[in-house]
């Protein structure tokens, strides 16, 4: 039955091992980036190409087959009308709080990777276990800080840099990229005037050149502690207390500070 789905008054049945079962979502804070399949499908062929594209979510709408590229509904949250969703179960043991099943998340151009391994463990691209104990739960849905970006430090501890990119990317931000004077002043003030480590910033080596990313705008020169010595192979940068760039190794630990993707609202003492 590897290759064949069967439908049940819950849900269907697809292969021997996965089930998408039949929920009413009728509201969540959770977005979902929906792609819709092209081909004209049953609802049968809807839950074949979920599993294919190893999605968690399903929707069936319409004769429309739509599956999730990225969120996830809890279905927690399921009530008795609203939007009828399928999701897997059980969930994949390296389903993440950004409502993905963590199958990579690559950084540096491989430097710090992410997978899920077998028996549901996070490693890393050398297969080595990842320590996850000290990963968030949850993504932020507002900021607990008054900075505009939001900003969030991690709670002091001995990190790698991929450690660090690990507690933003499961937060639900994306490491800081202080391409102006204003935001390398912004991200210093909001180092603790005690804490001298590098912060680990978004500045990768692409094409042969550093360039910040996002935005794959080009490091300036003037940008690096030793201008004169800049690497030319890639590794994981820290801007220092000059407002500087150096390179990052795992006996060099970084103040890991991450920063908002979108915009969040502020938090309230009710949240």
């Amino acid at each position: 039955m590897e290759n064949t789905a069967e439908e049940s008054l819950n849900g269907i049945e697809v292969g021997e091992n996965t089930w998408y079962l039949r929920y009413l979502i009728s509201e969540s804070d959770v977005e979902v980036t929906w792609e819709d399949v092209a081909e004209p499908l049953t609802i049968i062929d809807c839950a074949m190409k979920a599993k294919e594209n190893e999605s968690l979510m399903f929707k069936y709408t319409n004769n429309v087959c739509s599956i999730a590229t990225e969120g996830f509904y809890d279905p927690k949250k399921a009530s008795c009308e609203g939007e009828e969703v399928f999701i897997i179960v059980p969930l994949p043991v390296c389903y993440t709080s950004l409502g993905t099943a963590l199958t990579g998340y690559k950084y540096h151009e491989m430097i710090c990777e992410t997978i899920c391994g077998s028996g549901g463990t996070l490693v890393d691209g050398d297969g080595e276990e990842v320590d996850a104990s000290s990963l968030p739960d949850e993504v932020l849905t507002c900021c607990p800080t008054e900075t505009s970006p939001c900003l969030v430090s991690k709670p002091l501890s001995e990190v790698t840099p991929c450690d660090g990119v690990r507690y933003c990317h499961f937060l639900g931000m994306t490491l800081p990229e202080p391409i102006t004077d204003e935001a390398k002043t912004a991200l210093d003030a909001f180092r603790p005037s005690y804490i001298t480590k590098p912060v680990l910033v978004s500045v990768v080596y692409k094409d042969s050149k550093w360039v910040y990313m996002p935005s794959n705008t080009d490091v300036e020169e003037s940008d690096w502690a030793d201008p004169s010595a800049i690497p030319t192979t890639a590794s994981a940068v820290g801007m220092n207390t000059q407002r500087k760039f150096v390179l990052l190794t795992d006996n060099n630990e970084p103040y890991v500070i991450c920063q908002e993707l979108e915009d969040l609202p502020k938090c309230t003492d009710s949240d």
